[in-house]
């Protein structure tokens, strides 16, 4: 599965996408209000100028588009939303492949356009026949706003504001499934530009187990420790530190799982939070960082962050990286305290 923007050339699919993950709530409207809800749904010309106005997402398995939203930019003259909101339209999924996190990545996908386009609010609506989806909202940060009558049914209007909201936190079992997959399930090229050898990678298993392992250890005696990246409680990647020589050094590793927000300077943020917890709970003197000197968004980071360059030079930096230069990063406990 897949997902991109969607274009004009997708029309077809996302007509019969809608009327195939819409066609159940026929059931729970009169006759009369479905034929009104049904006549948008079968109004190509309304969903063309859907395409030409907003920011559309698709979700796609082999040839075939399974998952679909918009996201209309703010200033736009509506009944529901604020002219000052860009507002969510249309998701839909279709009924083959729910439950497995379709529509929420998608609204992670208009989430993130959003910030892009500098919006700083996004809303949406649901109604109470879509009732499941009200708690996936307001994990996602969506705070109900009103309610309004349609289709002989309330709706409620939800809205989110667009600040971030970042924090850190320690890993815990059902992360190391997000960790783990991050590395198996991500493109060659990616992998490539971390320095990463695609065959020393272990199994999901074995590598899931290894990770467990250090989680009750005392941290004197853990050699591998995790923190987990969230925005709005929502994670977005992890710091580690390994080679861990406790009241001394440790050695820091940084990863964004998005692919869509490894420029935007999220690391620059995350990791002055993550700092403090490395120095405080392992009493550090020290911290190092040998990112693949081909790798310069690691490079340009850790210098920005007043970490000081020691040197570049060739060597197999750990168990999954094939032999490569990297360069040695420094920051001491001194430092880091007068940062």
């Amino acid at each position: 599965m897949k997902y991109r923007e969607g274009q004009h050339t997708d029309i077809e699919q996302l007509y019969a996408l809608g009327q195939a993950s819409y066609r159940e709530y026929a059931s729970a409207l009169t006759h009369t209000n479905w034929e009104k809800m049904n006549a948008f749904l079968t109004d190509k010309d309304e969903l063309s100028n859907l395409v030409d106005r907003c920011h559309v997402f698709i979700a796609e398995e082999g040839n075939s588009i399974i998952g679909m939203i918009f996201l209309a930019p703010s200033g736009e003259e509506n009944n529901y939303f604020d002219t000052s909101w860009s507002y969510i339209r249309y998701l839909g999924v279709h009924p083959n492949y729910r439950g497995k996190g379709i529509g929420k990545q998608l609204t992670r996908l208009c989430i993130d356009q959003a910030r892009d386009n500098k919006e700083r609010f996004i809303a949406l609506h649901t109604s109470e026949f879509m009732d499941a989806a009200r708690s996936i909202y307001e994990h996602m940060g969506f705070r109900q706003q009103h309610d309004f009558e349609l289709y002989g049914k309330t709706y409620w209007v939800y809205l989110k504001e667009l600040t971030e909201q970042l924090r850190i936190r320690e890993l815990n079992r059902d992360d190391i499934p997000l960790v783990v997959d991050y590395f198996l399930k991500a493109d060659l090229e990616h992998l490539i530009r971390m320095g990463v050898d695609v065959d020393k990678l272990p199994d999901r298993e074995t590598w899931m187990n290894q990770i467990e392992n250090e989680l009750n250890k005392p941290y004197a005696e853990k050699k591998l420790y995790y923190l987990i990246w969230l925005i709005d409680n929502i994670p977005v990647g992890h710091t580690n530190i390994n080679k861990i020589e406790y009241k001394d050094h440790a050695y820091m590793h940084l990863h964004i799982w998005n692919t869509n927000r490894r420029h935007g300077g999220l690391a620059k943020k995350f990791v002055p939070l993550s700092l403090n917890e490395y120095f405080e709970l392992f009493h550090l003197e020290r911290l190092y960082c040998e990112p693949y000197a081909l790798n310069p968004s690691p490079n340009k980071v850790l210098q920005a962050l007043g970490f000081v360059y020691v040197k570049q030079y060739e060597c197999i930096p750990g168990p999954i990286n094939f032999l490569q230069f990297v360069n040695r990063y420094e920051l001491t406990k001194e430092a880091h305290i007068s940062i």
